[in-house]
């Protein structure tokens, strides 16, 4: 049974809450706040019981050891104006002297090895930090990592609210989806080809567009030029890319660089030179011609290198048909999140996942090692 943080015991306590503030960045500048603002719910009911302290963690990015661009202290900075209270940004995760902060958000957790290797000694000296954990980070709970499941081993652990609500809003979906139930999977995440394949037994048409698109077609044998690719994916992709449910793109927009000239063409068109930066026109409208059926739409993942203009146009051409239709729409990640609040569409779709791996793995059917960890 999963203990909500409202039951938990938090009154002079020092509280350790994980939560996924892996926000996307420009420049050092947050683009969208919105895995921050999610979190909300939970810390200030947490600050509500009179905690001696708050520690919050999350990673950011994808470091291999410490960089510079990828510290906390701008996720600080934004949380201090949000809470309109002091956030100290701790200059590291482990080993700190953090005693006289109330509200302490720790140094990227991904600056250790530990984190992702679910190691137990790692997981220890993050838990000696404090008395209680709660798990806030659905969109980190799919990964064996040790600060949401090693760690439950040290602590108390109980789930926030975020993750409770998730849990809730997607358990229907997964569950008793309405069809037709269509799922478009982009972004830039090549490891999420490994659960199309469990995916597809449960929606009657997965549309995939972005990276994943780019292993589709090359696992079919077209030339896509300088496209960003991973050829072990491009293996796997072997076994669905015929698969008659899957869909990809027609047309694409495509450029000798992001700063060249770009030209539209037909997949079969594209130069030795050139890579995909976003769906073409038909394609689009190809897409909006589906979701007119669709009484289920799971989204996650961009069409395209959607945080530069022109590029950004197959990402918003979906966003758009999702928002007029009537289906019971999910959006899941931090990216797609950030296309449909950017459009300020928050307001018309179903239910916006801050997990885009955690929901799609949800979605069909896994258990969630960070969720099962609080059982």
């Amino acid at each position: 049974m999963i203990r909500s943080v409202l039951k938990a015991p938090i009154r002079n306590k020092r509280v350790l809450v994980r939560v996924d503030f892996n926000v996307p960045l420009q420049n050092g500048h947050i683009i969208d706040d919105g895995r921050i603002v999610a979190a909300l719910p939970t810390i200030r009911a947490i600050l509500r019981k009179k905690p001696k302290q708050l520690i919050l963690m999350s990673h950011l990015g994808r470091p291999e050891g410490v960089i510079d661009s990828l510290r906390m202290r701008p996720i600080a900075k934004r949380l201090e104006t949000l809470l309109d209270k002091k956030v100290h940004a701790a200059p590291d995760c482990i080993n700190v002297d953090i005693a006289a902060n109330k509200i302490v958000l720790l140094e990227n957790l991904r600056f250790h090895a530990g984190e992702e290797a679910n190691n137990p000694q790692f997981a220890k000296q993050l838990a000696a930090l404090a008395d209680i954990y709660v798990n806030d980070a659905f969109g980190t709970s799919h990964r064996k990592h040790a600060s949401v499941h090693a760690i439950t081993r040290h602590l108390p652990a109980y789930a926030g609210l975020l993750l409770l609500a998730e849990q809730q809003a997607l358990a229907k979906a997964a569950e008793r989806p309405k069809h037709p139930y269509i799922a478009i999977i982009g972004g830039g995440k090549a490891d999420k080809i490994k659960i199309l394949e469990s995916l597809l037994k449960r929606v009657d048409t997965m549309i995939v567009v972005g990276v994943l698109a780019n292993i589709i077609l090359a696992a079919r044998g077209i030339r896509i030029g300088t496209s960003n690719v991973d050829h072990h994916a491009i293996l796997l992709a072997m076994k669905i890319a015929q698969h008659p449910k899957i869909i990809t793109p027609i047309d694409v927009v495509v450029a000798k660089s992001i700063h060249a000239q770009p030209r539209t063409c037909s997949i079969r068109d594209i130069n030795h030179d050139e890579r995909i930066v976003d769906i073409g026109p038909r394609t689009a409208q190809m897409i909006a011609h589906h979701l007119k059926s669709a009484k289920t739409i799971f989204w996650a993942g961009p069409a395209g290198l959607y945080e530069q203009k022109p590029y950004d146009q197959g990402s918003i051409a979906i966003a758009t048909e999702i928002a007029r239709s009537k289906a019971t729409s999910i959006i899941g990640g931090g990216d797609t999140a950030a296309i449909i609040h950017k459009l300020k569409l928050q307001n018309r779709v179903t239910h916006i996942s801050t997990g885009g791996g955690a929901s799609i793995e949800y979605l069909k059917g896994s258990k969630l090692p960070g969720i099962e960890a609080l059982t």
